[in-house]
């Protein structure tokens, strides 16, 4: 019935975007690797707007997953931070290299510092190539904060059900206009039930447009008012500006989560 939801919603997106729009595949194989690494019990959602726009040459390269030994693990590769390979070319299959896949660095920080206290820069090593420079201690320490994440009921999800962000179109007015128009449209018929039917405890918005669109709906049942917001990761800001979002994200998973540090 989810996918059947996931479709109708789909469909009803290209009478916005027109032929220009990610397939459905794309958006299927997203939505996979997201309900792969759902919590049994959700109890922080963390909103974000969108994956990354995936072309179809892309989602054709397929993941090595010898090196990740998940069980039932998508294969088809899409730039979403779920999927461990967007940012690891070691983890395509025969040695294929997608185009610019420099992955979501600034994400994986952030979903760091929901379950580790930031004391420095250096605390995100783990995760970041330039910290840890060995492919599979790095696939490792990923694996294993996913996991940390799933445990403690932090769940990651895009108001957005397609991909927005394509280097050749973001930035300009018209697609800043149908960004919201999007995410407005995923959240009335699609995104808003999602979480209404994981009732989480808490919901943290990333960036101030996905704030702006779902603000008054989380003011009411079932959320309530159970709401806070961040900044996006690659939103402008200052040192201290980066080092409180950090901060923030670790203080509101730590009330409304069980995370303990020793666990990772």
């Amino acid at each position: 019935m989810k996918t059947d939801s996931l479709k109708k919603c789909y469909d009803g997106l290209k009478g916005i975007v027109g032929d220009d729009i990610e397939s459905f595949e794309v958006v299927n194989a997203v939505d996979k690797y997201r309900q792969f690494w759902k919590p049994d019990d959700v109890k922080v959602v963390l909103l974000a707007e969108s994956h990354i726009f995936t072309e179809e040459d892309e989602f054709k390269c397929k993941l090595n997953r010898s090196n990740l030994n998940l069980e039932d693990y998508p294969k088809n590769y899409v730039r979403f931070v779920y999927c461990l390979a967007y940012g690891e070319d070691e983890l395509l299959k025969n040695g294929v290299c997608v185009n610019g896949n420099t992955g979501s660095w600034q994400f994986w920080k952030d979903l760091y510092s929901c379950v580790h206290k930031i004391e420095a820069n250096a605390d995100f090593n783990p995760v970041l190539k330039r910290g840890t420079p060995d492919f599979r201690i790095r696939i490792e320490n990923k694996i294993r904060l996913l996991n940390t994440l799933k445990k403690c009921g932090i769940w990651l999800v895009d108001a957005s059900i397609i991909g927005l962000y394509r280097s050749e179109a973001y930035g300009t007015a018209k697609y800043k206009r149908l960004k919201k128009e999007v995410i407005s449209f995923c959240w009335q018929n699609y995104t808003k039930q999602i979480l209404a039917e994981a009732d989480p405890n808490f919901i943290i918005c990333i960036g101030k447009d996905v704030k702006e669109i779902v603000e008054k709906d989380l003011n009411e049942k079932p959320f309530e008012g159970r709401f806070d917001s961040i900044p996006q990761p690659q939103a402008r800001r200052d040192s201290i500006s980066i080092c409180k979002a950090f901060e923030k994200y670790f203080t509101l998973c730590s009330k409304f989560c069980c995370v303990n540090e020793n666990d990772n």
